[in-house]
């Protein structure tokens, strides 16, 4: 028996098809990298902190980057549990996430609070760094977006097909450095956490795209760019059938040229 015919009946036989073992698949996958890319924004955090502390000309800049290395030192193992955890519920099956937002919602809303200067000084925060990184990653995300879409008609527990963009990951830190720091101090780790986890999102996004390619997922996808103007976004046409990809586009016309 082959090994994909015994998973198969491993599968059928723990009540789950093998569409419901592939997400499982990606989520594991999804949560084995996040760790290691929030603990080394730690740690180098740390290790820059106290770089600038050391060579600050002055005591009140001194004081501040040392203070803040220490928050960052003591609070580090809460930080990335809390950022993981984080991560995690936008890993929820799309209408367990929608239930559970939806009801958040309203019961910020019977709280009647107003978005005080502080919140709105995060939420520029998390825009500005996930608006960045979903623009550099943008080819991937449309494909992987298509892709989930396609993978949601076979198996309801899924996540939505927009969990994985970057804002949603920036939030996630938002939201685990919660009001221990300042908004100046935010801004610093924000800085920090755009270029050691928001700029290094390859691998999230190009192994989560194999794993469903392998699956035969829409494992062709033709992106096509609009000519209305030069800054528009891509739409992304998808086809299971058609043996077409912009990898494979390119190489022919480079073919022909020749």
């Amino acid at each position: 028996m082959s090994d994909t015919n015994k998973n198969q009946i491993d599968s059928q036989e723990k009540g789950t098809n093998s569409f419901d073992q592939l997400v499982i698949e990606i989520n594991t996958n999804i949560n084995a990298l996040f760790p290691d890319l929030i603990s080394s924004l730690l740690n180098s955090a740390q290790d820059k902190l106290f770089n600038i502390s050391n060579e600050a000309d002055n005591n009140e800049i001194q004081t501040r980057y040392f203070e803040l290395m220490n928050q960052v030192r003591t609070l580090k193992g809460s930080i990335t549990a809390d950022f993981c955890n984080n991560v995690k519920e936008y890993l929820l099956p799309a209408d367990e996430f929608e239930q559970k937002h939806n009801s958040q919602q309203s019961s910020n809303e019977d709280e009647l609070s107003l978005v005080g200067q502080n919140d709105m000084e995060s939420l520029v925060l998390v825009k500005g760094v996930g608006e960045r990184a979903a623009g550099k990653y943008m080819e991937q995300l449309s494909q992987l977006e298509l892709r989930l879409k396609e993978l949601s008609q076979k198996t309801n527990i899924i996540f939505k097909s927009d969990a994985l963009d970057p804002t949603n990951f920036c939030q996630a830190f938002d939201d685990a450095l919660t009001d221990v720091f300042d908004n100046s101090n935010k801004k610093i780790l924000f800085g920090m956490f755009d270029a050691q986890v928001a700029n290094k999102l390859d691998d999230l996004y190009d192994s989560t795209n194999k794993l469903l390619i392998d699956a035969g997922i829409l494992p062709k996808i033709q992106l096509h760019v609009s000519n209305v103007s030069s800054s528009s976004t891509p739409s992304a046409i998808a086809s299971s059938d058609t043996i077409e990809d912009e990898q494979h586009t390119s190489t022919s016309h480079h073919t022909s040229e020749n």
